[in-house]
Parts: structure tokens; sequence; C-alpha cells
């Protein structure tokens, strides 16, 4: 009776979360009047908008082309590719079937759908990061699948919800990387073991050659976290005060003064760096062609120097590290996240973790 009553509870669980996925769906769908802040529109759709169309629009001021501190890359991915696709349609709908598809419920749903359709991929990292470390993730995932925060900000074409997406991505590997490194740590702990406890030559070769088959965890997952990071950074340099602590942890995974050498973490950050440049490459030659600093005119006839080349993210610190550049744009208190944005966003989790820390540290 115990094990049906258990089963039944866990197929609910499984039917629940399939429904808040299909509502978080719906809901995008069905025509909304308000929005939750204007760069919902002005970072993403209507700078895109303007280039795909080929209609009159005013870049707001992080996309001026004098000192542009917004990468486009991402958005392009996003937003752009939607807009490219829905113009393609609507020119084939426009010659065959008379029908114009450009309306202002398409324009403003297909790049939300996009969103949504990539906000689940922080779904299923959590699911993996549970499975990695032995956890029920049936709970986890209804927790994450009713709050607000997925069903609202991670539907709508915000910085900040492409920036959700890369660190749950983040988690995803580093996790993976310390779950590998913990199983292999293990493995080499129990062959040394039956190595020296060897009662002849025979059994010793066997366990040798066993040792010599395990495989490498040193640069497990480098690329891939190298890659999002640069990503993240790319799309909002905040990411980088997000990403330190799971970088910290990959790097330092393993280190205990006998299983990794400071050449090994050492070697791990200059990995790390090399693993970047391509990422790096890829989003300074995007951003420097899409503000016209960089052209194939100026390719073909190799007059390219380092002013052809735009580092938004620099370009960015540069810019809020000056306090009068932020008085433009209005200051908020240093408490507003403390006080108000943290309970927002979390509820009761967001309040109960500031009373945990405010307990650890007093």
């Amino acid at each position: 009776m115990m094990h049906k009553t258990k089963k039944s509870s866990h197929s609910n669980s499984h039917l629940l979360i399939w429904v808040l996925a299909a509502i978080r769906i719906l809901l995008v769908v069905i025509p909304q009047l308000g929005y939750i802040h204007p760069d919902e529109y002005f970072q993403s759709m209507e700078v895109l908008a303007g280039r795909i169309f080929d209609v009159d629009h005013s870049p707001p001021w992080e996309f001026e082309t004098t000192h542009p501190i917004r990468g486009v890359a991402i958005p392009f991915f996003t937003t752009g590719l939607s807009y490219i696709f829905l113009r393609d349609i609507n020119n084939l709908a426009m010659e065959y079937l008379s029908i114009n598809v450009l309306t202002p419920y398409f324009l403003l749903i297909i790049p939300r759908l996009i969103m949504t359709l990539f906000s689940l991929v922080v779904d299923y990292c959590l699911v993996k990061i549970c499975l990695n470390n032995n956890e029920k993730y049936s709970a986890r995932l209804l927790v994450l699948g009713s709050s607000y925060i997925m069903i609202v900000y991670a539907t709508r074409t915000f910085s900040n919800s492409i920036e959700l997406i890369l660190f749950a991505l983040l988690l995803y590997f580093v996790c993976e990387s310390l779950t590998f490194s913990n199983e292999l740590k293990r493995k080499q702990v129990y062959i040394n073991y039956r190595y020296e406890k060897s009662e002849n030559i025979i059994e010793r070769v066997k366990f040798h050659k066993l040792k010599l088959h395990l495989v490498s965890d040193n640069y497990t997952n480098c690329f891939a976290i190298s890659t999002i990071t640069v990503m993240g950074v790319f799309n909002r340099p905040t990411f980088m005060g997000f990403a330190v602590m799971p970088i910290f942890f990959w790097i330092n995974r393993g280190v205990d003064g006998k299983n990794v050498s400071i050449i090994q973490f050492h070697s791990r950050i200059i990995c790390l760096i090399f693993c970047s440049m391509p990422a790096i490459i890829f989003n300074v030659v995007i951003d420097s062609f899409y503000y016209g600093c960089l052209t194939w005119g100026e390719i073909g006839m190799l007059e390219i120097s380092i002013n052809n080349f735009v580092m938004t993210p620099f370009n960015f610190i540069q810019y809020n590290s000056n306090a009068s550049n932020l008085e433009k744009h209005g200051l908020h208190p240093r408490f507003m996240h403390l006080l108000m944005n943290i309970p927002l966003l979390f509820n009761v989790l967001g309040i109960l973790a500031l009373y945990d820390i405010a307990k650890y540290i007093y």
C-alpha cells in the first residue's frame, strides 16, 4: 500500500511538472497588455527589428555606435533569428496567400516563445545536477517550475533571462566535472589500495594497467565552461560576478596536496584562458561588424588595426565605473537589492537566506 502511494505521488509530481511547463508556454501565447520593464524591448526587439525589417527606429544609448556597451551576438541568435524567420515566412505568405503575418502579435510573441524554449534548459540542468548528486529532483523542479521567476521573467527577452540560462549551464558543467573528479578519485584510491595489497606480480600488473587506463580529469568540460563564461560576459559583464565561484570550484577540485599539484592547478587556469579565445574572437568580430567598425572592404584592402575592433564588456565597465554616467540613468540605494529585490524575487526563500547569512555573520 505504501509502495503504491509513493508511486502515485511520484506520478502526480511528474504530471504537475509538465502542466507547469505547459502553463509557461500558454501564458506567453495569450496576448499580454503590459510589460515588466522597457529593457525587454529596448535591449533586443527594437534594436534588431529596425535592422532586419529596415524600419526607422531609435536605438537606446547602450547601442550607440560611438561607444557601444552591449554585445549583439546573443540577441541576434534569439530575437534576431526569430525575426529573420518571421520576415521570410511573411514574404512567402504575402506572395502565395496574400496574408501579412508581420503583425504586432507575432513580433511580440515569437521572440518570447524562443526565450521560453530556452528557459526549459534551466529545468534540464536542474534535473541533471540532481541526478549527478544522487538527489531526487521532483520537489526541486516543482519549486523552480512554479516560481514566477521562470513563468514571468525567464519567458521575456531580458538579457538577465539569458544570464540565468547561461549560469544554469555553467553550474551543470561544473557539477558534472566535480562528480567525475570525485568518482575518479574513488577509483584511484581503490586501485592504489589493491595494488599495494597485491600478493603476486600478476595482480600488481593487472592493477597497474588499470591505473594507466584511468582518464585524466584535469581539463574536463574546460572548453564548455570557458565558452559559456565568455558568452555570459558579452551578454552582461555582471555575469562574471556569478561565474567566479563555480569556476573557482572547477579549478580547485581535487586539490588536497596529494592528488593535484600546483602545476596542474595553474594549467587549468591557462587552459580556461586559451579555450575562451574562440568565443572572445567570435563576439568581438560580430560586434565590430554590427557597429560598423569593421567592414569587408577594409578586410579586402588589409586596412585593419586595433581600432576596427569593439570590446563591449570593456566599454561597459569603463562607462559604469564613472558615477556621473550612472546618475544620468538614476542611482538605486545600496540596500535596495538586499531589502527589496531579494524578497521580491525569492519570497520566503530569500528572507530565510538573509536570516541565515545574518545569523552566520553575527
